[in-house]
């Protein structure tokens, strides 16, 4: 399994002619990896799963970056129960969104990059 330690992380990232911001983006491995945090939440809410699908379309559309790479939307709700990761590609690879807590952000994270990676 290939590291994190290869890859870029940035917070509070600006989407380009958007006008909006992702809390982190980490891109490794030619995978790109949105994360909204939602702290304090205990479920994942339909609005919070819209938002960070959308900052992921965003990117992929807006990113030149991310054209060309595998772009995986995880929602962290840090204090909402463990939830199975069902990681399913749409045609223009992005992932549909992996719901994650405090606990399982890395499990999540290591699970795509483990299997997922290619150069970047």
């Amino acid at each position: 399994m290939r590291t994190l330690a290869e890859g870029w992380v940035a917070l509070e990232f600006a989407i380009p002619r958007m006008g909006k911001r992702v809390d982190a983006v980490i891109i490794a491995g030619g995978i790109v990896f949105v994360i909204e945090f939602k702290i304090g939440a205990e479920n994942y809410s339909a609005t919070a799963t819209d938002q960070v699908v959308d900052y992921a379309l965003d990117l992929k559309n807006f990113h030149a970056p991310s054209h060309r790479r595998y772009v995986v939307p995880l929602l962290v709700a840090t204090d909402a129960p463990d939830n199975e990761f069902e990681l399913r590609w749409d045609a223009d690879c992005v992932a549909s969104p992996l719901l994650c807590n405090e606990q399982t952000l890395a499990l999540a994270i290591n699970a795509v990059f483990g299997r997922y990676t290619k150069a970047g």
